[in-house]
């Protein structure tokens, strides 16, 4: 059972001839327990969940798949694609949090292997490739998005296999092969494009353009072919939002429609003009230390590595691995608006690097200088880093001030990523390999589950939306309609999805007064502001959801 590193008379063979094909069902079968296991512990929380999984539920009960809408209003912040997949697991599985949150993970599975397949076209040995894959999976930013009902796991999906399908169409000699790579090319940015805009393709672009003309530099010689292949593949990868957009101006019109999803939701959130999240050029910078944690020193290692082998053998692939993190993020850092998911379409990248240099360097194919010893350096490593785990632990059980650093999800997956990272090089070195590996698996899919555990445990308790939206449901079966008052989004979606209908939202107090004394007596109010409050409004139920309060009240009758 766990020789599938061909161990043997005291030796092991990673690449063993049908390693590959190894490689991808351990892999597979561990992204699944890892992103598929225990994804319904934590409810929703925050703003993006309970909008997106009230998206979803609204194609679900209008049965009207063109326009996005969010408690019946349109919402063109991004294009159809993920509601849709959202839309079809609710009718599949019901609205529950496994099936808002299972396009994601299934997204993250695909974006797994379609890196393992990326890292093995790029030449790398299947044991380097397995390494890339596993980098990307255990990443925490990769992890914890795979398993939450947000748009960008599906963006990062599709960014990879454009990028590889691109990569695959360039490199083949057979036409007919280029043609159907291109074809997956196309089909993957135009996914990416209607998940989340037009950066869906500037992503891929930005890494197979700049790619492409280096390679052409390189070689000296200009590949008009794979040029138009790629001008083709983009072409080709705008039809879907072309006909979608066709079909919202005929719902909306230009000006409500088309134009907004163009220009203000994309155009101009790369240009400054949106103020959503509009930060300064150097906020990634800033935020650099939680970046692909705990594996950004061997992306710094492995870009390094990777530029000085490409300067003496002129290897593309090592170019293509370069141009694919490096002019993406240059992207990213030009646009306007800025948060850190926004970087998850990069991870797969990232993981090439960092998991290339640590598959090469486990492999041996990396030589390290004489007078360093690995052995006892990874030794030191994990004792250090062990125990440094064990003491910050012991530290944020006995002093509570420590504990809201403790539960930081970043800081717990880092130490927990970087301990299990220096383990990894420790137990190879010493040459234990099959089974310690299938140790090692378990040990992760455990610290996983726990890690998993204790964010549920912690959300559930003071972000969770459930408990306030079964209060109310509770108040609904007596008969009476509710009012949303003054709702930010996240109400709005989580209303809908779990209450599963659509409710009035009231933003003024005009409008408010005129809605209750046309029908006296009929509604509820969940009143999201405090200025709303009057004096002959009873108060039902005061919920506090993080850091926000909500009041559920009943209007009285006035007295003649």
């Amino acid at each position: 059972m766990y020789n599938f590193f061909n161990f043997k008379d005291g030796s092991f063979d990673l690449n063993a001839p049908g390693s590959f094909k190894r490689y991808l069902v351990i892999l597979s079968v561990f992204a699944m327990v890892l992103y598929f296991g225990g994804i319904s512990l934590q409810e929703f929380s925050g703003a993006d969940e309970p909008r997106v999984a009230g998206i979803g539920t609204d194609y679900l009960l209008s049965g009207e798949m063109t326009v996005p809408r969010l408690n019946g209003k349109p919402f063109l912040e991004m294009p159809p694609m993920f509601y849709w997949a959202e839309a079809f697991s609710f009718k599949l599985l019901g609205a529950t949090n496994t099936a808002a949150r299972l396009p994601s993970a299934i997204a993250a599975l695909w974006a797994i292997i379609v890196c393992y397949l990326f890292a093995n076209r790029l030449g790398f040995k299947p044991f380097t490739a397995f390494c890339t894959a596993m980098v990307l999976s255990i990443a925490p930013q990769f992890w914890a998005n795979g398993r939450s009902a947000m748009v960008d796991m599906m963006l990062a999906s599709f960014t990879v296999t454009a990028v590889y399908g691109y990569y695959s169409c360039a490199t083949s000699n057979i036409w007919w092969r280029k043609v159907l790579w291109m074809l997956l090319f196309a089909a993957a940015a135009g996914g990416g494009i209607m998940t989340k805009g037009l950066i869906g393709l500037a992503i891929p672009g930005a890494a197979i353009g700049s790619w492409l003309f280096l390679e052409n530099i390189v070689k000296k010689r200009i590949a008009f072919g794979n040029w138009v292949l790629m001008f083709a593949g983009a072409l080709l990868a705008f039809v879907p939002l072309a006909i979608w957009i066709h079909y919202l101006n005929q719902e909306l019109g230009w000006e409500q429609g088309g134009k907004i999803v163009l220009f203000k939701n994309n155009l101009d959130r790369f240009a400054g003009n949106h103020n959503d999240h509009n930060e300064p050029f150097y906020y990634y910078l800033k935020k650099l230390p939680e970046i692909f944690q705990p594996w950004l020193v061997f992306v710094f290692a492995g870009f390094a590595w990777f530029a000085c082998r490409f300067y003496k053998e002129k290897n593309t692939a090592w170019l293509m691995m370069l141009c694919y993190v490096f002019f993406p993020l240059a992207i990213l850092n030009l646009s306007s608006v800025k948060r850190m998911v926004y970087l998850l379409p990069t991870n797969p990248a990232m993981a090439l690097l960092a998991g290339g240099f640590v598959g090469l360097l486990l492999q041996g194919d990396i030589r390290l200088p004489v007078k360093l010893n690995l052995n006892k350096l990874v030794y030191w490593l994990t004792i250090i880093l062990s125990g440094g785990c064990i003491i910050f632990f012991a530290i944020a059980a006995v002093i509570p001030m420590v504990k809201p650093f403790m539960f930081s999800d970043l800081k717990i997956f880092g130490f927990c990523g970087m301990m299990l990272a220096a383990m990894t090089l420790m137990l190879t070195v010493k040459r234990e390999f099959g089974r310690v590996a299938v140790l090692l698996l378990v040990l992760i899919l455990t610290s996983f589950s726990i890690i998993n555990m204790f964010r549920a445990d912690k959300v559930n308790r003071k972000e969770a939306f459930r408990p306030m939206f079964k209060r109310i449901a509770a108040q609904l079966e007596e008969g009476r309609d509710l009012i949303l008052v003054n709702s930010p989004e996240r109400i709005d979606g989580g209303a809908e999805f779990y209450l599963q209908r659509r409710f009035d939202s009231i933003n003024s107090p005009e409008g408010l007064a005129a809605k209750l004394t046309a029908e006296p007596g009929k509604y509820l109010l969940l009143i999201c502001d405090d200025k709303f409050l009057r004096p002959d409004y009873r108060i039902i139920q005061t919920f506090k959801v993080k850091k926000d309060y909500y009041t559920l009240v009943e209007p009285l009758e006035k007295k003649l």
